[in-house]
């Protein structure tokens, strides 16, 4: 199965046929499910430290709050990423490649955890399944809302993204279980080339939507063969 396949750090990551790496991510938690991992929310642990001497406290809030400014400020240029010669696509500037894997089987694979914003590109050749673009993308669309919580089926189109043929869907739903759930929002975008299925899948949590709409709408239709 060609579907997109991510997981943070996670307490018992379920077994799953394709052995995916763990990445560090204190402050998230996620829940694996088929072949998708959705990104959670987790408290953080309590932790003990010394008192601090309080006549450095205003010092020490303003090195944290240049610090943390430094570490969010971007450039507004996005950045195009070539794979292996193959493909092209472009990025904001704020996306980065991760520190381990989030699937062993994709080329391209991109993220920001502070935003958690996503985004991973697996090919298939297609004499690994015989189907039509239709049916690739039905079997992708039955996958996906059979791992969601409450799914919604947002919208789905025809579309061509770099001069190829394409079908696209977006659905929400909900992950987890027990207090530690959360609504997230998938666009995922098959390109079918002569010999191959391109799985261009993006999501985040649902509340961003709206904010990254035309970001995701830029990002799939920057996807070109080379």
């Amino acid at each position: 199965m060609a579907f997109l396949s991510l997981i943070v750090k996670s307490r018992q990551p379920l077994k799953s046929n394709h052995q995916i790496p763990t990445a560090s991510f204190p402050s998230r938690d996620g829940q694996e499910v088929g072949s998708i991992v959705y990104i959670m929310r987790k408290p953080f642990s309590r932790c003990y430290c010394q008192r601090p001497r309080w006549r450095n406290l205003p010092n020490i809030l303003l090195f944290l709050l240049i610090t943390i400014f430094a570490a969010c400020s971007y450039s507004d240029e996005w950045q195009e990423v070539k794979t292996a010669e193959e493909y092209s696509i472009s990025l904001p500037p704020y996306l980065e490649k991760p520190e381990n894997q989030l699937n062993p089987q994709a080329k391209l694979q991109y993220c920001n955890y502070f935003r958690n914003v996503y985004v991973v590109v697996v090919d298939t050749p297609k004499s690994k399944f015989d189907l039509s673009l239709q049916d690739y993308y039905q079997k992708e669309y039955d996958l996906l809302l059979d791992r969601l919580t409450k799914p919604q089926h947002i919208d789905s189109t025809r579309l061509t993204v770099g001069g190829l043929p394409a079908r696209q869907f977006s659905m929400t739903g909900e992950v987890g279980k027990y207090d530690v759930v959360e609504k997230m929002y998938y666009r995922i975008t098959i390109v079918e080339s002569e010999d191959k299925y391109y799985l261009i899948s993006i999501w985040m949590w649902d509340e961003w939507r709206r904010k990254y709409r035309e970001t995701v709408d830029q990002i799939v239709q920057s996807f070109k063969l080379l």
